[in-house]
């Protein structure tokens, strides 16, 4: 669980914003989830008390609508405002109507017809990947959903994307300095959520590796104790944790996992429960660099199981496979050999795989 930690509203001006925004709580009314049991306050279950909650508690103001009478005294109130406000900010990863998802990521080298065609077949759900800018399309039966990639330096304030993942894999730089980089991350996401509210922000909280440690002024310390330390008020506007759990050694369930369970418990902790969201994760059938070469069967075996062991998990959101389609020469390069597709777009063993969990999970 977390509590909003920045800026302070009184219980009057969060009520004025919430009849003020009575048309919202109108629309959310007539297609209304029930109110989750885990979170007070979370009256339209998506696991997290916001302005969303606020304006339908106003829209029903003076009734006895049980979807937002949170102390059962048959009416709807300033008691209920006040256990809302209390759990203003708060949100929960078990609970919630957030499903588990699979994605593929894709090259745009290959982007044309042909893969378009295969896009089809793989169950109209993908994720593509444009290495310029780094955005990422997610098609689905819903149409289209936009995970942008942004860096530190981005204008992010305009991005008009729903799921918005701060930076690609930071620790990766050398100089990487995680206090500065998580005071950063904290300001651009308020500016995200200050264009958008209902975006939802992805952070990268560090390496899976090295026990999910990084150095901070010559000693190793924990990477959410790290970020925490340096910009506590940043989970506020946190929505899921992005984790690349590539294996090393290979094998279909990364020993990435104790890690995840070590910044879960770290997260609560300090007060929060927030999903984690693979939006990378992969093995390839080539090359000789890292990570090692598995064959083709292989790689589909240990997406396959990667896959429902992280469903199974219960606190991971979506497993995006890195990726669609090989690309590049036929070399020693591993990065070239990750596809699901062969450069002819052929179909591996795992095309299969991933297609029927995608089709299981929509």
């Amino acid at each position: 669980m977390r509590s909003l930690k920045t800026t302070r509203f009184s219980q009057l001006h969060l009520l004025l914003f919430g009849l003020a925004s009575s048309l919202v709580g109108l629309f959310i009314y007539l297609s209304h989830a029930a109110p989750n049991p885990n979170l007070p306050g979370d009256l339209n279950n998506d696991g997290r008390v916001d302005g969303a909650d606020l304006a339908f508690l106003a829209s029903v103001w003076k009734t006895n609508s049980a979807s937002a009478d949170l102390n059962g005294d048959s009416i709807v109130n300033g008691a209920d405002l006040s256990i809302l406000l209390t759990h203003y900010g708060q949100t929960v990863s078990g609970g919630g109507s957030s499903s588990f998802r699979v994605g593929v990521i894709g090259n745009v080298a290959g982007w044309g017809t042909p893969m378009q065609q295969n896009v089809l077949d793989i169950g109209s759900k993908l994720i593509r990947e444009d290495v310029g800018d780094f955005a990422l399309s997610w098609a689905n039966s819903h149409g289209i959903t936009d995970i942008c990639i942004i860096g530190m330096s981005a204008t992010s304030g305009g991005t008009a994307c729903p799921i918005v993942e701060l930076d690609n894999e930071p620790y990766n730089s050398s100089t990487w300095d995680i206090s500065g980089w998580a005071q950063t991350a904290m300001s651009v996401a308020q500016q995200v959520k200050a264009a958008h509210p209902s975006a939802k922000i992805l952070l990268p909280v560090g390496p899976p590796w090295n026990n999910g440690n990084v150095m901070v002024n010559g000693q190793w310390v924990d990477c959410v104790l790290a970020i925490n330390n340096a910009a506590p008020g940043i989970w506020q506007y946190i929505d899921g944790i992005a984790i690349h759990p590539y294996s090393q050694p290979a094998g279909p369930v990364p020993g990435r996992f104790p890690v995840l369970d070590k910044w879960r418990s770290n997260l609560k902790a300090i007060g929060h429960d927030i999903p984690f969201w693979v939006t990378e994760v992969g093995w390839p059938t080539g090359g000789i660099n890292w990570p090692p070469a598995q064959t083709e069967q292989q790689q589909a075996d240990y997406i396959g199981q990667f896959i429902d062991a992280a469903k199974a998990r219960g606190d991971i959101r979506a497993v995006l496979v890195y990726d669609l389609q090989d690309y590049g020469p036929r070399d020693s390069n591993s990065e070239h050999w990750f596809g699901l597709l062969h450069v002819d777009f052929t179909k591996k063993p795992s095309w299969s795989v991933v297609q029927q969990r995608i089709l299981a999970n929509p």
